[in-house]
């Protein structure tokens, strides 16, 4: 294993970037259209991220993040910033648990990325968040969490 494949391998042990910026990526061995598909598919959503994502897909409509590890009533919602499908996904969103007021300033902007890395492809993954108390933390271990299932579950199920 070469260092370059090792670093890949082995997530940094921290993505935060400041209290207001979490950045992480991976690398997965499987096809770009392979992990668009289980990042946008809620089918799959809840397999590697702990919830549904459902969309349109329709930039300016809702994102709605449900069946979370929080329970059937808890439900996030955002609006859908960018959509390239196979490559770019960008949308806002609030969280009761910030105790903060559904404001502009206080929404989160979450972007994930897929782009061809090799034979595989590579996630992107950018979280620019609204000034609270231990967001970041918080947001880095979720995303630390789920971007390594998500490689689990489409490294597993990719031909």
């Amino acid at each position: 294993m070469t260092a370059d494949t090792k670093a890949r391998s082995n997530p940094p042990a921290s993505g935060i970037k400041s209290p207001a910026l979490v950045e992480r990526s991976v690398s997965i061995a499987a096809a770009p259209a392979d992990v668009w598909r289980a990042i946008v598919d809620p089918e799959l959503g809840p397999r590697w991220m702990g919830m549904r994502i459902v969309c349109s897909w329709e930039i300016g409509s809702t994102v709605t993040l449900t069946e979370t590890p929080l329970g059937p009533k808890y439900i996030e919602r955002g609006t859908l910033l960018a959509f390239e499908p196979g490559r770019l996904l960008r949308y806002d969103h609030w969280s009761p648990l910030w105790r903060v007021p559904d404001l502009p300033a206080n929404r989160a902007v979450l972007t994930l990325e897929v782009v061809p890395d090799g034979d595989g492809a590579r996630v992107c993954f950018r979280h620019e968040l609204p000034e609270v108390e231990a967001i970041a933390e918080h947001s880095d271990f979720f995303w630390r969490v789920g971007l390594a299932q998500l490689k689990k579950l489409v490294e597993s199920t990719s031909p």
